[in-house]
């Protein structure tokens, strides 16, 4: 268990994971920012047919 703790390719797997992740969560905030513009044009055109 002591070695396990002291082995150094486990902090730049760590270190890798919480990259992804943060890539990963910003793609998700740009997602939505590209549905909230959809949802808006969608509305408008909704709008201009009543």
């Amino acid at each position: 268990m002591d070695s396990a703790s002291r082995n150094p390719l486990q902090k730049s797997v760590y270190e890798s994971q919480v990259i992804h992740l943060h890539m990963y969560i910003e793609l998700l905030f740009h997602y939505q920012g590209h549905l909230s513009d959809l949802e808006d044009r969608i509305v408008a055109l909704a709008n201009e047919m009543e």
